[in-house]
């Protein structure tokens, strides 16, 4: 019975972020600009628009939301103008987790992002082992990329340091977020990798 909702409950991550990546990367092909929202659905099936700037349209989530922007604005680093701000931390156009890298890129797992009725988030990644190469996305370095790590502390659930890396400190399970330009569904040019740890 754990296999099966477990089978179902990847199946459902694995739609979740297919649709996902279809929806980021929509236009490309034509060279259509980019849509200036992100749009996702929530749990009760309708779409949700959050604008780039973080906000959420519906302003459901405005208190808890703002905070986070204040928070983002302060802590964030440039970026490119012609990138649109991701919903994910500091702004962020893609999250998840290293499970191959090269010299020239790496291969994550990428975190989902659920809005509920309530406006709250929940977020989801495969577990180790369960990766799948159906919706594991291709990181390729851009030629000028920043490397950041980002400290955390556990208990206050703030962030503790900031430090600027290289692509060295990218291993296998290393949790990253990152910052760039959309190829297609299965592969993004990095300008911007912030790494995630918790202390």
């Amino acid at each position: 019975m754990r296999k099966k909702m477990l089978k179902a409950a990847g199946v459902l991550c694995l739609s979740v972020v297919l649709c996902m990546g279809m929806a980021g990367c929509a236009g490309k092909e034509n060279e259509q600009p980019e849509p200036s929202d992100v749009h996702m659905t929530n749990e009760s099936g309708y779409n949700e628009e959050i604008a780039a700037d973080g906000k959420n349209s519906s302003n459901e989530a405005e208190g808890g939301q703002e905070d986070m922007n204040n928070t983002d604005a302060k802590n964030s680093g440039e970026i490119a103008d012609n990138h649109e701000e991701g919903v994910f931390y500091d702004g962020a156009n893609l999250s998840g987790r290293v499970v191959d890298f090269t010299d020239t890129g790496f291969t994550i797992t990428p975190r989902t992002l659920i809005i509920n009725e309530d406006g709250s988030m929940e977020g989801g990644i495969a577990a180790p082992g369960y990766e799948s190469d159906e919706t594991n996305i291709n990181i390729t370095y851009a030629e000028d990329v920043i490397f950041q790590i980002i400290n955390f502390s556990m208990g206050s659930q703030t962030e503790t340091s900031r430090e600027d890396t290289d692509k060295n400190s990218i291993k296998k399970e290393t949790d990253v977020n990152i910052f760039g330009t959309c190829q297609d569904e299965k592969h993004w040019i990095a300008d911007k990798v912030v790494i995630t740890r918790w202390q």
